[in-house]
């Protein structure tokens, strides 16, 4: 992984959980550097683990570059932090280890998801 990335705004290099951190990212990937991305959500959840908007589309990146496994390490944590998104769980129990992974099955899952994540940032919000 890159750690000098270049065009990343120097208030996120100086504060990894800078506001801007998941527009970098999601432009990251949008660019196709999803390993890239992964750093910067990294970064920012290592200094602010409350950053669930950035934790889920951590685990989408991971489902994406073939790591389901780590992907279903941080449904588990967004499950646990925030229980009474059912969207998550049962995402959750899609990605869960012995369960025979469906690719289109959990992307729908992801999708339905991202179509949630106003109410993970309401959340992440009221948690501050």
């Amino acid at each position: 992984m890159t750690q000098n990335l270049e065009g990343i705004p120097p208030e996120l290099s100086a504060d990894p959980a800078h506001e801007s951190y998941f527009g970098v990212a999601q432009f990251l990937a949008g660019e196709a550097k999803l390993l890239e991305a992964c750093g910067v959500l990294m970064r920012a959840l290592d200094v602010n683990p409350a950053l669930d908007r950035g934790r889920l589309l951590l685990a989408r990146l991971y489902f994406e570059i073939g790591a389901p496994r780590f992907a279903a390490r941080e449904i588990r944590e967004l499950v646990q932090r925030n229980p009474q998104l059912k969207s998550l769980a049962r995402l959750r129990e899609a990605l869960e280890p012995g369960v025979v992974l469906d690719p289109q099955a959990i992307t729908k899952k992801f999708a339905e998801t991202r179509f949630k994540s106003s109410e993970i940032e309401a959340l992440e919000e009221s948690k501050v």
